[in-house]
């Protein structure tokens, strides 16, 4: 199962939409601080994290942490529209992968299968 969490909701519907056609479960979030509840609440089943870093009521870099909180093991991968030299920069590295919008499915798909390897 992943954990889609993204404020635009035409990309969080889109991105489970596709997720699911690949055989994938999903469950989504619109803000950071209703990702880490879901989390919570499905810790046992959610398998990865993927995490837009530009949201509203709590941003990404804070999402990660309280997620790491609840498990220090939680594998994540952070979705931005920004380059990697941006503010951004501690919060990606506290993550297992880096997607940079707009990403193709393929790049997403393998993104995933990487870090479900790991």
């Amino acid at each position: 199962m992943i954990l889609i969490a993204d404020d635009d909701l035409a990309v969080l519907e889109t991105t489970a939409l596709l997720l699911e056609r690949q055989g994938y479960k999903t469950i989504t979030a619109t803000d950071g601080a209703k990702a880490v509840s879901v989390y919570e609440q499905n810790k046992d089943l959610i398998n990865v994290v993927l995490l837009d870093l530009m949201m509203p009521v709590m941003e990404g870099d804070k999402t990660i942490e309280s997620l790491r909180k609840i498990n220090p093991k939680v594998k994540i991968i952070v979705v931005s529209g920004f380059a990697k030299e941006d503010r951004y920069e501690k919060a990606i590295e506290k993550a297992q992968a880096y997607l940079t919008k707009p990403y193709t499915m393929h790049e997403m798909q393998t993104t995933i299968q990487n870090v479900l390897a790991t």
